[in-house]
């Protein structure tokens, strides 16, 4: 066919009107009109191509490659759920097709059903491991569905392949929510795990020295947690609850310096008050709440991003 020689040589306005010339003069000639239709998407006339592949499928329904293509068409004109529809039929057909499981997991993640973009991102990697963007999409989801574990293990297998301005602020994110729900379970070893890492990947994270600062005073470590203090303030010197933070930790590390008796009679009033209390002192989730919600100031690099894909095209 003249028109299918046309499109392979790229000659795409002469292929244009071979197709309708065509078609008019066998407008049965149905086989014909999934190339037209590829056709027309290339020359992004997406309505036609949309209508040629939806009679093309009337009469070869069990062609998984339209139901993708159409579906491809559709999500790039902003109809996610027909996008959808479209994909999970192609895959219904061939559910081999790497390529449609991959856009329908970022369709699914671009509509927040995390649980299904779960479940296609894993089927990808599943086939391709070191596939790097959908591996970054998964580590997405897992942290916008509070996996952190998850997510800090997948954000740090990145970072080993290559660096990521990005992934590594993501990672940071993670580890301080993380970190966050062990204090608050008062687990303060694994807390102070999480927090240390945190700092590991970014040392200007005033937030990790400050959450430090708290896990060592759990820890009956005042030096410790002083020093931490210190550096959260340093860090962040126009966070007033830093600097609040740092002159009562001073404070109280001097006059226990000065009276050791003190010191012990302090410790034993603040067991006594904590133990009562029968709850943990509860540090917020910083990268899930809004500013205004939480008492501790955060950076706005430490908010991860992790509603939107993953493209290292368009990442560092």
């Amino acid at each position: 066919n003249l028109a299918l020689s046309y499109q392979q040589m790229d000659e795409k306005d002469l292929a244009y009107q071979e197709f309708e010339n065509t078609l008019k003069m066998k407008p049965d000639f149905n086989s014909l009109r999934f190339d037209f239709a590829n056709l027309l998407a290339d020359m992004n006339k997406d309505d036609a191509a949309i209508e040629q592949f939806k009679t093309y499928i009337k009469y070869y329904p069990k062609n998984a490659s339209a139901y993708q293509n159409l579906a491809e068409l559709y999500n790039k004109n902003n109809n996610p759920e027909l996008a959808i529809a479209n994909f999970e039929k192609s895959l219904e057909i061939d559910n081999t097709n790497v390529d449609a499981k991959k856009s329908l997991a970022r369709c699914y993640h671009a509509q927040k059903d995390y649980a299904n973009a779960l479940k296609y991102y894993s089927e990808v990697l599943s086939a391709n491991p070191d596939d790097y963007d959908t591996k970054a999409n998964k580590a997405l989801v897992l942290h916008a569905m509070k996996n952190y574990e998850g997510a800090i293990a997948l954000y740090k297998d990145l970072l080993a392949a290559k660096p990521n301005e990005m992934i590594q602020r993501n990672l940071l994110s993670a580890l301080l929510s993380q970190g966050d729900i062990y204090f608050n379970k008062c687990d303060y070893p694994n807390a102070l795990n999480n927090y240390s890492d945190a700092a590991k990947y970014d040392n200007n994270s005033a937030y990790a020295y400050y959450a430090m600062g708290k896990v060592y005073n759990k820890m009956q470590m005042p030096d410790k947690a002083s020093d931490c203090f210190t550096k959260a303030s340093e860090l962040d010197p126009t966070n007033a609850k830093y600097k609040k933070t740092q002159n009562t930790q001073s404070s109280s590390v001097k006059n226990n310096d000065n009276s050791s008796n003190e010191q012990n009679e302090n410790n034993s009033n603040q067991n006594t008050d904590e133990n009562s209390a029968n709850t943990p002192e509860q540090i917020p989730d910083e990268t899930t709440q809004n500013n205004t919600n939480s008492e501790i100031k955060t950076n706005e690099s430490d908010t991860p991003i992790t509603n939107s894909e993953f493209s290292s095209n368009n990442s560092n």
